[in-house]
């Protein structure tokens, strides 16, 4: 993205990670200095989650307890959690502009085929057994994202799913998705239907 902003010259990424994540080598910084791209990104380090960096920027853009949306894009990254990326969404919908985009990423990864005990947080064995089966992600784009009035044109592919930020009277439920999505969803379907006979 920073390529991308450095070749039409313009434009300003925002980042929001965990502090920790900045004793890695290489980390962000590092990487975008050796590039020579670090006056396209702004990076904020935050203890714990972004939902607290997405509640600053509330506040900073909000006026007469209206807030103004400042961004075009966001990509959510993080702990693939429910309850942390499903209050992110709404989070960013505040701060997200009409026809902007948003992205999830881990869209069918679940904590279950995790090996570590702890990951960005959340401690693993405290989730129930459905929670840690169930891709969060995946959650929280059809039952929060989907369902929202101000979000369309849905694209779903293994790993990703994208919503466009849109009108309500523009709101329409028509999902682009990859092969396989549809061949898990057949799947799925003649499960069903084998267990009814």
């Amino acid at each position: 993205m920073a390529a991308a902003c450095d070749e039409l010259g313009a434009g300003t990424i925002t980042s929001v990670d965990l502090a920790s994540s900045k004793d890695l080598r290489p980390n962000l910084e590092n990487l975008l200095e050796d590039t020579g791209l670090a006056r396209y990104c702004e990076i904020h380090r935050e203890q714990n989650s972004y939902t607290w960096f997405l509640k600053k920027e509330i506040e900073r853009n909000t006026h007469d307890y209206i807030c103004n949306p400042v961004y075009d894009f966001c990509f959510i990254d993080g702990p693939k959690n429910w309850t942390i990326d499903g209050l992110a969404f709404f989070l960013v919908d505040k701060l997200l502009r009409q026809d902007g985009w948003i992205l999830f990423d881990d869209y069918r990864w679940v904590y279950s085929t995790y090996s570590k005990e702890l990951l960005d947080g959340i401690t693993i064995r405290e989730l129930s057994s459905d929670q840690a089966s169930t891709p969060n992600i995946e959650a929280v784009f059809q039952l929060l994202v989907m369902q929202h009035p101000s979000y369309s044109r849905f694209e779903i592919d293994e790993d990703w799913a994208w919503a466009q930020k849109v009108k309500a009277s523009e709101k329409h439920v028509k999902m682009t998705a990859t092969k396989s999505l549809k061949y898990r969803a057949m799947k799925r379907i003649s499960s069903l239907i084998s267990r009814l006979n």
